[in-house]
């Protein structure tokens, strides 16, 4: 895979990409020394799986199925959301998982972008969980028409943090929303419980809004008001 977006004398980021792709055995087999770290963009585009279709915040849809992980095979985290009003003027979202997440033009990207200036195979969002937060990188993969950040042209892989404006292609902007549950101070309850047949019915009425009284006694002489 080339990344004609990376200069040739920028020497570090160079041996970052080339000592964390794939090595190819004799008989062309592409693996992944487990000693080594992975490259984030090349894991990015092994893991693509399933249709990654834009949900309008007009119409009520189903949550998209979740991508896989690659070597557990457990559903990736949700670290946040990219939003746009570039198409539908009501809006569109796409969620940001954990890990890579491509965007293009394929119908299996991440975050698929149906619009004549992206390209198939056009960037890729990695966001990783640190003890600082949540970090995210955005690498333009030499798109004809660019990748831009905040307005300015992605010329090497650069980093993003939450309410970035990220351009793919000439014409859709997307909002980047990054949820830190930590920042946030969000955490999962463990007294959390779904209504069931333990409930004893105690609290809200089946008339919305009334708790603990009966409605048709609100008229009565007891309850009325002179």
């Amino acid at each position: 895979m080339a990344f004609n977006n990376i200069a040739d004398d920028d020497d570090d980021m160079m041996q970052f990409y080339t000592r964390r792709m794939p090595k190819q055995q004799d008989d062309g087999t592409r693996v992944v020394s487990r000693q080594e770290p992975i490259d984030p963009v090349a894991a990015a585009i092994a893991a693509v799986t399933g249709d990654r279709k834009p949900v309008s915040t007009a119409a009520v849809a189903s949550t998209p199925t979740p991508a896989a992980d690659s070597d557990a095979g457990e559903e990736k985290a949700v670290c946040g959301f990219l939003f746009s009003f570039s198409r539908i003027p009501d809006g569109e979202y796409w969620v940001v998982r954990e890990g890579g997440n491509t965007i293009g033009l394929l119908e299996n990207s991440d975050i698929c972008l149906e619009e004549a200036t992206v390209e198939k195979m056009h960037a890729v969002l990695h966001v990783d969980k640190t003890v600082e937060g949540l970090q995210a990188t955005l690498t333009d993969m030499g798109s004809r028409y660019g990748t831009k950040r905040n307005g300015l042209r992605l010329t090497a892989s650069v980093s993003c943090h939450d309410r970035d404006i990220i351009t793919i292609g000439e014409h859709y902007e997307l909002l980047l929303i990054l949820v830190d549950e930590r920042r946030y101070g969000l955490r999962r309850c463990d007294l959390f419980r779904l209504p069931g047949a333990e409930d004893d019915g105690a609290g809200l009425s089946e008339d919305e809004g009334t708790i603990g009284f009966d409605p048709d006694e609100l008229d009565t002489d007891a309850t009325r008001v002179m």
